[in-house]
């Protein structure tokens, strides 16, 4: 008798390799400058983890970005309290203290594989955000913000006090606002984004432990130097949208 095949759902996984990060000393931190002039967009794929017993009552947590007095620059952070989850919080700032801050979630799940981005340009002041494959908002700054060169960036190590645990898959950043198409063309394609205008790609499968390099696939050689966080893997089921 021919043998039965038993049924079973397929469901489509995908394989994340990322970095943990300690929230103490754990830091990646890119050395080149990437040209953000007028528009900026910024996917960043990762979990946050928690925080441990013991932390400070309230914390920035620098999930990805960079800003300094004197050219501006733009971040992704979790600003955290001890008895709730936080918020995630989209920092764009030019060296003139103007900015647009705002929170684009106020229940960021814990644990759970993520994918925030946002896109800003200068010329418009439009600020949108997203978390996996919704569109959270947008925003608009009356007023332009100059953004300027950004003069490094980095992830992983405390933005100002207290301790948090985070794993970071992949950081693409690119010269101008996509759309959302684009956005969620990024959510079912995370291994292959659209290249027009990348600046910055690091990508699970570039992550090199052994020369403690995080490769930058993009054309300009943006890569980042690995500071004590570990490598990581995350198996991800998928609705393919």
């Amino acid at each position: 008798m021919k043998p039965i095949a038993p049924k079973f759902e397929w469901r489509p996984r995908r394989l994340f390799r990322g970095l943990r990060f300690d929230g103490v000393d754990d830091e990646v931190s890119l050395g080149k400058a990437l040209q953000i002039m007028d528009a900026v967009t910024l996917v960043w794929i990762g979990k946050v983890r928690g925080v441990a017993e013991g932390d400070a009552t309230s914390f920035w947590k620098n999930l990805v970005g960079q800003y300094n007095y004197a050219s501006g620059g733009f971040m992704l952070f979790w600003q955290k309290t001890k008895n709730d989850n936080g918020k995630i919080v989209v920092y764009v700032v030019d060296s003139q203290g103007n900015d647009l801050t705002p929170a684009i979630d106020s229940s960021p799940p814990i644990g759970s594989l993520t994918i925030y981005a946002f896109s800003f340009d200068r010329s418009s002041g439009v600020l949108s955000a997203y978390k996996n494959n919704e569109k959270l908002g947008t925003w608009v700054r009356t007023g332009l913000i100059d953004l300027g060169d950004l003069s490094a960036i980095s992830f992983g190590i405390q933005h100002s006090w207290g301790k948090a645990d985070i794993d970071v898959y992949a950081v693409i950043v690119y010269s101008r606002a996509l759309s959302d198409s684009e956005i969620k063309y990024i959510y079912n394609n995370p291994h292959n984004p659209p290249q027009d205008d990348l600046v910055l790609w690091l990508s699970p499968g570039s992550i090199d432990p052994i020369n403690g390099k995080w490769w930058d696939l993009s054309p300009y050689g943006n890569h980042g130097t690995i500071y004590g966080a570990t490598v990581v893997e995350e198996e991800e089921e998928v609705e393919v949208l």
